[in-house]
């Protein structure tokens, strides 16, 4: 911001109405065409439940949705996604990751290890870090049997 601090910033499902392919149908063609899993994550694909509901049913946002965001190791009591839940499966993909330059890099490459630390990930995941793999995100996925817990966590 104007004074110096480092901001947090993104824009959440974009577009809030509407059909992306509507906005950018190049771009929408390319993307979903490079996504993995192709059988359940084209909007026509054999194995997308969804793509079966009938016409007369309301059928769940298909997407895809951008949610773009620029957070920073340092502050990381700053998420850039809060806990949710998801009410259909998703597909996210990770397009860059990158230091920001307005940091430093070695102090922020040393927090992000201790943040793949203190979250539990695997030995294979600490090593990747470790030998120079830049992670992008750092989730906690929970067991669809916890839902209420968490649910009553977050009230």
């Amino acid at each position: 911001d104007k004074n110096g601090t480092p901001m947090l910033l993104k824009l959440k499902d974009w577009p809030p109405d509407g059909d992306i392919a509507e906005y950018i149908p190049k771009r929408f063609h390319d993307l979903v065409h490079d996504f993995p899993i192709q059988p359940y994550t084209l909007r026509e694909g054999n194995l997308n439940l969804a793509s079966y509901i009938p016409d007369y049913f309301l059928r769940p946002e298909l997407g895809p949705k951008m949610y773009i965001a620029y957070g920073d190791a340092l502050y990381s009591n700053k998420a850039s996604t809060n806990l949710h839940l998801d009410m259909s499966d998703a597909v996210n993909l990770l397009v860059y990751v990158g230091i920001p330059t307005d940091t430093n890099a070695n102090e922020n490459i040393k927090l992000v290890l201790e943040q793949v630390d203190e979250a539990g990930c695997d030995l294979i995941m600490r090593r990747r870090v470790r030998d120079g793999e830049l992670p992008g995100a750092l989730w906690h996925i929970f067991h669809p049997g916890d839902t209420n817990k968490i649910q009553r966590l977050a009230q």
